[in-house]
């Protein structure tokens, strides 16, 4: 447990040890460093924000010679530059300061469980989550739909605007996000952003465009949309886009 804070290192060191945790806590990251150099804990958890070697440094130091000792990152804002760095170094999860013993509790295990599975051989099991995909071009949403099928998440198409808002009224698939195109037939990507909103204002969505439109784009932002990405789109980028606008998404504990 890495924090600066030695309230939040009190705090969790309590949680952690009535868990049965056995826990080590370093007010640096240099501290870590040091001390992984002689012990390899399960789990890792990480504040971002630290004085001097802050948690993304730290991370990228643990990882010049640790590709895969698992990490979570403790962070009380968003902020997708910092998050896609850290993914792309291998950080396993996100946690929002604040949040739930339970949901703590609940990542760590999941984490550690995931990294002993990939130790023994086995294909871990996928968190995963529920994602609509609202696009007119059918060979889009399959294309979509096979990439995320691949990561964990259980996709449902929609074809049009229409139809992704009946689907959402009709209460069967309750999607974690939306994935949804700007310009679709008949009624176009925001109009039915904004009907998204007006049903469920919590729900996340992401818009996807061929066109590079900075007016569209703050449009969609002003909206409640999460994201704005291009086509042709990068796969591995959409990916990374998906964990971090649906952690940032997530309401606090």
């Amino acid at each position: 447990m890495v924090d600066d804070d030695p309230e939040i290192r009190n705090l969790l060191y309590r949680i952690l040890a009535k868990e049965n945790y056995q826990v080590a806590t370093m007010p640096s990251g240099s501290a870590a460093l040091d001390y992984l150099k002689k012990e390899r804990p399960d789990v890792i958890l990480l504040d971002q924000r630290m004085p001097g070697m802050d948690g993304l440094e730290t991370l990228k130091k643990i990882r010049e010679f640790d590709k895969e000792i698992p990490t979570i990152m403790l962070t009380g804002y968003g902020t997708g530059d910092m998050e896609i760095a850290a993914l792309k170094m291998g950080i396993n999860d996100f946690l929002r300061k604040g949040t739930s013993a339970p949901k703590l509790l609940k990542t760590m295990d999941e984490v550690i469980e995931k990294q002993k599975a990939l130790q023994a051989g086995k294909q871990p099991r996928q968190a995963g989550g529920k994602i609509m995909v609202v696009d007119d071009e059918s060979d889009i949403r399959k294309l979509m739909e096979r990439f995320l099928n691949k990561q964990g998440y259980t996709v449902k198409e929609a074809s049009s605007g229409e139809e992704a808002l009946e689907i959402l009224k009709k209460g069967d698939y309750k999607p974690d996000l939306i994935l949804m195109d700007v310009k679709l037939s008949g009624m176009d990507g925001l109009v039915t952003l904004k009907e998204v909103k007006k049903f469920n204002s919590n729900l996340g969505v992401i818009m996807v465009s061929g066109e590079s439109d900075a007016f569209l784009k703050q449009q969609a932002l002003e909206l409640g949309a999460l994201d704005y990405i291009f086509k042709p789109i990068d796969l591995e980028l959409l990916h990374l886009t998906i964990r971090i606008r649906s952690f940032e998404a997530q309401p606090r504990d």
